[in-house]
């Protein structure tokens, strides 16, 4: 880790650099953070993809059984069977 006042070069788990002095606390990433966060963020977006295309597929079957209902009864009222 760097220092971000003078650029040295300090150990990790250093609360102060050896050079300057300067405060490392708050500088160190803590490990797989930024990969776990990136991941989930990934997952969750293909998750609402998937909640979005059989919600959307759903709605679009639903219709369709009305429409061809209704037809259906239609068609029978034509050929009074209904």
């Amino acid at each position: 880790m760097d220092c971000p006042k003078c650029g040295a070069t300090a150990e990790e788990g250093a609360v102060l650099c050896g050079e300057c002095g300067a405060s490392l606390e708050g500088l160190a990433d803590p490990p797989n953070g930024g990969a776990a966060g990136s991941l989930l963020m990934r997952r969750v977006s293909e998750l609402k993809w998937i909640i979005l295309f059989y919600l959307v597929m759903s709605v679009l079957c639903m219709s369709c059984a009305c429409c061809l209902g209704y037809r259906t009864q239609w068609i029978l009222w034509r050929l009074g069977l209904r």
